[in-house]
């Protein structure tokens, strides 16, 4: 909380005119919102059953790619314990946060991806349940993408350093990731923008999320990145803030009907 109300004082909105944006009737009410509410609902009974295929899938997929590496490279010395878990966390989190790149930055240039992740476009208004408005199939591909990458971080961190590390400290260095994803796509989808100045040139602010979410198509191929900036530094879609946005969705007409959202990907 201490964290949103710095932000808040600093881009000028004060805690008052920021909270009462932020819960305004006029956004949590509108049909986008309410459509958001409804893929929620939807995709929360898609992962009840994903997860069943989660627990299943993250160790052989695990063990598949430990397979791999060690067809490759060759046996090594176990490394000492003592940095482990840091060396973990920041490579499962680094790993994590490009292969979360490169998918979204997949799902805008290719045709027949962004008729799944168009859906996620199409919200005319920005709550922290915008981060869950997504086409089930785009779902789908966040959840193999996630497996993928969990298991291969988990196997090359296996290969070295062996058992040296319990699978109770690769839980919690995970959490540790996603909560602090979480908390970041909860101000990214607001209409409250958070700028972070300087800081930019190296972590993506709220503010750089809500100008690709711009109604100007242009503004749609800015800022992929979920934390790191360099990424979008790298592919050049590195775009700064630049005040506040005031329209968000696509120029085309979007419809707010939970049913020809799902269909509408198969019929374009």
């Amino acid at each position: 909380m201490s964290f949103i109300l710095a932000f808040l004082l600093k881009n000028k909105l004060g805690l008052k005119n920021g909270v009462n944006k932020l819960f305004s009737k006029d956004i949590w009410l509108h049909p986008s919102s309410r459509l958001d509410i409804k893929l929620l609902l939807f995709n929360g009974l898609l992962k009840i059953v994903i997860v069943s295929l989660w627990v299943n899938l993250i160790p052989e997929t695990t063990i598949l790619f430990l397979k791999g590496i060690r067809f490759i490279l060759p046996e090594i010395t176990p490394f000492k314990t003592g940095a482990a878990i840091y060396f973990y966390t920041i490579m499962s989190f680094t790993i994590d946060d490009a292969s979360r790149f490169l998918t979204h930055y997949f799902l805008h240039r290719f045709k027949f991806l962004w008729r799944f992740h168009r859906v996620h476009h199409s919200a005319l208004v920005m709550t922290p349940l915008t981060l869950h408005r997504s086409h089930p199939i785009e779902s789908l591909i966040m959840f193999f993408r996630n497996i993928v990458t969990h298991a291969a971080t988990t196997a090359l961190f296996i290969y070295c350093y062996r058992s040296h590390i319990s699978a109770f400290e690769i839980l919690g260095v995970n959490a540790l990731g996603m909560a602090f994803n979480f908390a970041l796509s909860n101000l990214r989808h607001s209409h409250v923008p958070i700028s972070f100045g300087k800081l930019e040139g190296f972590f993506l602010s709220p503010l750089q999320h809500q100008i690709h979410h711009s109604i100007l198509p242009r503004e749609h191929h800015k800022n992929f990145g979920i934390c790191f900036a360099f990424w979008d530094k790298l592919f050049k879609t590195w775009k700064p803030s630049e005040g506040e946005i005031l329209e968000f969705g696509l120029k085309e007409e979007s419809s707010m009907s939970f049913k020809k959202t799902l269909i509408s990907p198969f019929r374009n």
